[in-house]
């Protein structure tokens, strides 16, 4: 993780509730998998998710740090794509990111790996 990046939003990144999102953004339809995870974690029912406001990033930007995705290929010579959870979330307290994906109706952001 870095902290060379600050931005406010323009050119190369979107603004998120509480996080940069860093460009490109690439329209996603999650798979049953993860909509049910992202159920779960949200509290909600299943069939309350829509499959089609998604939108896949590879790194975001949160407190002036970077955090990386394992798809980005800027992180193939090392690791900067694990992350070490506050608390335990679906059973995990570490995760390896595979990519970030973002809901503007949800405004949240959300990462996707094991």
């Amino acid at each position: 993780m870095r902290s060379h990046i600050t931005s406010k939003g323009g050119g190369n990144s979107e603004i998120g509730e509480h996080c940069v999102i860093i460009k490109p953004l690439i329209k996603y339809a999650i798979t049953p998998t993860v909509k049910e995870s992202l159920a779960t974690l949200m509290q909600k029912n299943f069939g309350e998710i829509k499959m089609s406001e998604f939108f896949k990033a590879l790194k975001i930007q949160r407190n002036s740090f970077v955090f990386y995705s394992s798809s980005c290929g800027k992180v193939k010579q090392k690791n900067s794509y694990t992350l070490l959870l506050e608390r335990q979330t679906l059973g995990c307290d570490v995760i390896q990111v595979d990519y970030y994906i973002k809901s503007f109706d949800l405004r949240r952001t959300f990462a996707v790996g094991c």
